[in-house]
């Protein structure tokens, strides 16, 4: 992915995806929850932002992938979608749960796995804005009471 990323001049997300992989791994063992399954989620969770904000909507509509009003006013939210259909189409991957899990890495969802949430927080952790989150210690805190804290 290091090259996709590179060849796009994705570099934030060229060095924020890795910290994202190595921190899913160490939640995955943290938590019992398949590593292998969180390493793959995590390595493709932000493929799709190879594509431009700008043509994120468009890709979406030609694909005929259902897009929500939220994501409609903020198209950077449809990279989870386009990071599937790369991950499926372009990687080969099929696992139902990674799939899901990298679908939902940015927003999470209601009926959330234990794989969805160390993908979710891993991506929050190891966050692309530079710096440490201001929300960082208290998730850190959290954790100690377990995953779903």
């Amino acid at each position: 992915m290091d090259w996709v990323l590179a060849a796009y001049g994705r570099e934030v997300i060229r060095e924020h995806v890795p910290r994202v992989t190595q921190r899913a791994e160490e939640l995955a063992l943290r938590f019992s929850v398949d590593v292998q399954a969180a390493r793959t989620a995590a390595l493709l969770h932000d493929i799709g932002g190879i594509f431009r904000r700008d043509e994120m909507l468009a890709l979406c509509k030609a694909l005929e992938l259902p897009i929500e009003p939220e994501e409609e006013r903020v198209p950077l939210l449809l990279h989870a979608k386009l990071s599937v259909v790369l991950a499926r189409e372009w990687q080969g991957v099929h696992a139902p749960e990674v799939l899901q899990a990298i679908r939902y890495h940015t927003t999470l969802h209601g009926q959330a796995t234990a794989l969805d949430q160390v993908v979710f927080l891993a991506d929050k952790l190891e966050w692309d804005q530079g710096g440490e989150p201001p929300y960082a210690q208290a998730l850190r805190a959290s954790l100690e009471e377990g995953l779903e804290a």
